[in-house]
């Protein structure tokens, strides 16, 4: 880890160099945004390639968005590994992909989004979770001191005051980094791929569901025992805020993710965020796979058996939930189902 850490501390430094920041994000702008000559071939934008791909070579199941689980009675279905971004070459998915949503039973998603009741919907409105409620205003004091002031421009850009702004409960932090901020440009307009997928499901006739509910992940953030890390995912997700700004990165990510290649996008993230933050551990991005990954996929692993028992059901989650010892294609081969990549035109080893 020590050896691809140090390196890629220049890595970061050709790639990420963050300008003076400005309210408002004025320097994210429609044609940092936008990705053409696609994909790239990520050895000539980033130094250290050789190492972080030898590194994703020991990632299990690494390569491949989409893959076919045959139950043990024979019912089929497919696992499809998601970009949660409005980008136009996100939402073209494969006709493949097309074709099996049109086909499908059922449609699992890792959160139905559309409300079932009412009150459901007055509570994400209330936005009580998104804020402190007991006169607490420490939750950005606890993150990394050099992204202070890259959360405080993110939120700022949405209008929030500074008093608003200090009152922020982890919930209420962590739901906006979450988002891509090149979605701004089409918010209200485009959906993100799960989204489309869920309106593909939908027109044809398939049952939609969630994994979890709704609120699960963000109710968890704001609990006591998961303060350390709620800071860790703050951390995470600020610091991808930082590498925003470079144009190059995003051309690489959207490539790694567009040809299949999870793994190397997990074990680039991993690199910078350790190079990042000076941490060969890699402690924050550690403990963001280990809650927003692992677990999730445990609990999801108690809704998933009759789903695909019944088969021709298309589950769509975010695509670093399915490499790795505990990620759903291994959970799902342990359980007793038989797990096969479908390779893709334009994927590694694809046609």
């Amino acid at each position: 880890m020590s050896r691809l850490v140090l390196p890629l501390a220049a890595v970061l430094i050709a790639l990420v160099a963050l300008p003076g920041t400005g309210r408002g994000q004025d320097w994210l702008t429609r044609d940092l945004c936008s990705l053409t000559e696609m994909p790239v071939d990520p050895a000539g934008l980033v130094p250290n390639w050789p190492q972080i791909a030898q590194a994703a070579g020991k990632i299990e199941n690494g390569t491949g968005r989409l893959w076919r689980i045959t139950a043990p009675e024979g019912q089929v279905s497919h696992l499809w590994g998601t970009a949660h971004s409005t980008d136009p070459l996100i939402l073209d998915l494969p006709f493949e992909v097309r074709t099996l949503i049109a086909a499908a039973r059922m449609v699992a998603l890792e959160r139905d989004p559309i409300f079932q009741t009412r009150a459901d919907w007055s509570a994400f409105n209330s936005g009580s979770q998104l804020f402190y409620g007991d006169g607490s205003r420490a939750f950005l004091d606890l993150l990394e001191p050099k992204l202070w002031a890259v959360v405080r421009e993110r939120l700022s850009a949405f209008g929030y005051a500074e008093s608003t702004i200090a009152a922020f409960a982890p919930a209420g932090v962590i739901s906006v980094l979450l988002h891509d901020p090149c979605d701004d440009f089409a918010a209200g307009v485009l959906p993100i791929q799960d989204s489309r997928i869920q309106l593909l499901g939908l027109e044809a006739g398939a049952r939609i569901i969630g994994l979890e509910e709704p609120f699960a992940t963000l109710e968890a953030f704001n609990r006591p025992d998961m303060q350390a890390t709620a800071v860790s995912i703050a951390n995470v997700y600020g610091a991808y805020l930082a590498f925003a700004r470079s144009h190059d990165l995003r051309r690489v990510i959207f490539s790694l993710y567009l040809t299949g290649q999870i793994g190397a996008h997990i074990a680039l993230d991993r690199s910078l965020l350790s190079a990042y933050f000076n941490d060969p551990t890699g402690l924050y991005f550690q403990q963001t796979q280990r809650f927003l990954v692992d677990e999730r996929n445990r609990m999801w692993m108690e809704t998933l058996p009759p789903v695909l028992d019944a088969g021709r059901a298309f589950v769509a989650v975010g695509a670093f939930h399915l490499p790795g010892a505990a990620g759903l294609v291994t959970l799902l081969r342990d359980a007793g189902y038989t797990v096969t990549r479908v390779p893709l035109p334009g994927e590694v080893d694809g046609e």
